[in-house]
């Protein structure tokens, strides 16, 4: 749902509440029901998986009469929806759609909590554990859902998951008591997830709150800049009021007698000093602005030409076509005006023109103007001020780019920040969820039914690392973590997930065997995303795109129009038959902030070329108006033989030896233990860089030394793995040392040996992962 509701009612300065708890209180409930849409098609889904999957072990009347609950208690959530969405809303009703949604969160938790009360499959075992599952992955997606309201979230989680702690602890068995625990510390990670995520949310609402309070300054200073233009509007009118009496006094100079002559001199003496010396240029012209009868000195300082000289040019001559048509436009105005004769008398025009000086360059110039009038207040002429204001509005303009690009600067550190702080959580989470996975189905036999469905799991899982990928691609990028991978899957996967939802026509090309090369698949994912979206931003309604690759062999020849060594690579191209791109604008498009589109950052392409300069490849682009655009790229290719190989493909390799796991997560560290006793490993558990260096010193000290130590990267609160590394270096040179995070794009992780570790392991890992990077890091030396 898009954030029409309550956002639509909300002024950009808050005026439409009476407080700023008031305003945030509304962008809470926006992003609650914003989100709802999501949650009902999860409770649909999870719910239909769930009863396919317990059809055999529970009562099946029950289990209708249970779906039939969800599918109503998800249409009352449609309907309450719809509702929010189109009813006009004020601020002082964000408490009540609040409570509504809350009521529908314990409506929804006691439905999925009766399920394992009347609906517990007592006799299966792994029933029981899908069930868990199925509710824990039903809170944990709460955790981002219900981000805006802790009250909400603990209505469902605390609701829906005590029944199934509850029975699990009654079942009395050792395994059901620790999955029991299992679920109370599960609840507990969530519970401080959605903390995490809420206290994100509202500093996110606070600064779009200061944002607003920000234009609210600016707009007054646009006031005060207006009120400076009325004083010099009242100047002019003086100087106006001053030139109507000289040109009186000149008019009527042979009727006046001759004791009037000498204050007739000084009075045009007073004008002229006026006229020469202020650096604005006075004129004075005909009502069809066809010739200047008076035009001050100043306008050759403006415009190039000497006073003789513009007293010969019109209006035609010094404006450009387009500001021409606005003066003619305004002329025409002003003279129905007055033959209405209401009007004001002294009443004047401002308005801005572009004019053409005597060099061929063109001004931007203020002009104020009013009527010339006779004794009977008849119109017989035109006078004006004009003023240069071409620095004055690029110096405006330039301060409005540069507010604008520090503003959209603060927009992506804020979504950065975000997006690597929610794939960091996130991925802790999946090493829970995927290492529990992996040692599962170490435990049952590979032919047994419980293993398929532990592997469907474990693919979802793995979709989900995926996915945590791609939300780290909005975050600042570092140094690429790369892996030997096919390309084929990868840019056909990311091309289809850039283009959902759209109709654009697209064709992949490629005939020969693609060789392997060697990238960050999240960070080419993301160069991938941005050339999609600028294609299918320039195509129309029957766009085609098409994704050619080749492998391709540069040599020195190459070297002008690809610059990159010789050698073999693999050439993605992106084609499209869309409007294309300027010639101007075709040797920029490479360059930070540059965009032609008024809602873009003018990043994209920046970030594109800057990610495949840090693989050593190339990006080039070739355009033409009105034929289309093809973007290419070039990556080095593997040499011949190298092989892709897939975590779920390495076997299982055991060793022997003492390990330190060091991580501030519980639930990894009882799931790091586990995954080391599976691969015959001793090991040492810390919660913290100090307690390692502690731990690591004694058994030094006792000649019972530690094999190997395994790091948490980032530690809240304590010291992380780079600090504690700096430590253990200094009690043992020798320490091997394996740095593990949930921020797979630290620079750490992609240049971990001039840190001193001998190996990475990215969070999630799998139990394969681990025996396969310990194995590497404890047992083969040994070997060698």
């Amino acid at each position: 749902m898009s954030t029409q509701a309550f956002s639509s009612s909300i002024p950009s300065d808050t005026s439409g509440f009476s407080s700023e708890h008031e305003h945030v209180r509304a962008q809470q409930v926006d992003q609650l029901y914003g989100q709802a849409p999501i949650g009902i098609v999860a409770s649909l889904v999870n719910a239909s998986i769930l009863a396919f999957v317990q059809w055999n072990s529970v009562s099946n009347l029950h289990l209708l009469v249970w779906l039939g609950c969800v599918l109503v208690l998800n249409i009352v959530g449609g309907v309450l929806i719809y509702q929010y969405r189109y009813t006009q809303k004020t601020g002082a009703q964000a408490q009540d759609w609040i409570a509504r949604f809350l009521w529908r969160s314990v409506a929804s938790g006691l439905i999925w909590g009766s399920f394992p009360a009347f609906l517990y499959p007592h006799d299966s075992i792994p029933h029981q554990i899908f069930l868990a599952l199925i509710l824990g992955g039903m809170v944990a997606g709460a955790t981002a859902v219900h981000a805006a309201s802790k009250d909400a979230f603990l209505a469902y989680s605390v609701l829906s998951s005590t029944p199934m702690i509850a029975r699990f602890l009654s079942e009395g068995s050792q395994f059901h008591v620790a999955m029991g625990v299992a679920s109370i510390l599960f609840l507990g990670m969530m519970i401080m997830t959605m903390r995490k995520n809420h206290g994100v949310l509202m500093n996110a609402i606070r600064l779009h709150l200061e944002n607003s309070s920000l234009i609210t300054h600016l707009s007054e200073e646009r006031d005060k800049a207006k009120a400076l233009n009325r004083a010099l509007s009242e100047e002019v009118d003086a100087c106006q009021i001053m030139e109507r009496e000289l040109i009186q006094h000149r008019d009527h100079l042979e009727q006046l007698v001759e004791d009037r002559t000498y204050s007739l001199r000084i009075s045009e003496a007073r004008f002229q000093f006026l006229a020469e010396n202020i650096t604005d240029v006075i004129w004075v012209m005909t009502l069809d602005g066809s010739r200047f009868s008076y035009m001050s000195s100043s306008v050759e300082r403006v415009l190039g030409y000497s006073k003789d000289e513009a007293l010969r040019l019109s209006l035609k001559d010094l404006l450009t076509p387009e500001a021409l048509n606005v003066a003619h436009m305004v002329i025409n105005e002003e003279m129905a005006i007055e033959q209405q004769g209401t009007a004001n008398p002294s009443r004047f025009r401002t308005l801005e023109l572009e004019h053409r000086c005597k060099d061929g360059s063109r001004i931007v110039a203020e002009i104020q103007a009013s009527f010339i009038r006779n004794e009977r207040g008849g119109a017989i002429g035109f006078v004006g001020v004009t003023r240069d204001v071409t620095e004055r509005k690029k110096i405006e303009d330039a301060r409005r780019r540069m507010d604008s690009q520090a503003l959209r600067s603060q927009k992506m550190e804020a979504i950065g920040t975000l997006a690597g702080g929610i794939a960091h959580d996130f991925n802790n989470l999946l090493t829970g969820v995927l290492g529990n996975i992996s040692l599962a189905k170490h435990v049952l036999p590979d032919n047994s039914s419980e293993s398929r469905f532990l592997r469907m799991a474990e693919s979802e899982s793995v979709r989900a690392k995926e996915l945590s990928q791609q939300l780290l691609a909005f975050a600042k990028g570092g140094d690429p973590i790369t892996q030997v991978t096919s390309l084929e899957g990868l840019v056909r996967n990311t091309v289809e997930f850039s283009l959902s939802g759209s109709a654009v026509a697209r064709e992949y090309v490629f005939e020969e065997p693609l060789r392997y090369v060697e990238v960050d698949v999240g960070q080419l994912s993301q160069v991938i995303q941005i050339i999609v979206m600028n294609a299918v931003e320039s195509l129309s309604h029957d766009g085609h795109l098409t994704v050619q690759w080749d492998n391709v062999v540069l040599d020195d020849a190459s070297a002008s129009s690809v610059p990159v060594p010789s050698g073999p690579y693999v050439k993605i191209s992106f084609s499209d038959n869309g409007v294309g791109i300027d010639p101007d604008n075709l040797a920029r498009v490479f360059d930070p902030y540059f965009t032609t589109k008024p809602d873009h950052y003018g990043l994209g392409l920046t970030s594109a070329y800057t990610i495949m300069s840090k693989h050593q490849g190339h990006v080039m682009i070739e355009s033409t108006v009105g034929a289309g655009t093809c973007v290419s790229l070039y990556l080095p290719a593997c040499s011949e033989g190298a092989m892709v190989e897939s975590p779920s493909t390495i076997a299982k390799k055991n060793g022997s030896g003492k390990v330190l796991v060091m991580d501030d997560e519980e639930s990894i560290r009882v799931l790091a233990s586990e995954m080391l006793r599976t691969c015959g490993y001793h090991f040492e558990m810390a919660k913290n860089g100090e307690e390692a260096v502690r731990l690591y010193q004694q058994a030094k000290e006792t000649d019972t030394p530690f094999s190997a130590v395994i790091l948490d990267l980032t530690v809240p609160g304590g010291l992380g793995g780079k600090e504690t590394m700096v430590q253990l270096l200094q009690i043992d040179p020798d320490v091997k040392a394996v740095v593990s995070s949930g921020y797979s794009n630290d620079p750490i992780m992609a240049h971990y040996q001039r840190f001193g570790f001998h190996a990475v392991m990215t969070k999630p890992y799998s139990l394969m992962e681990l025996s396969d990077v310990m194995y590497r890091v404890v047992m083969e030396p040994h070997h060698k």
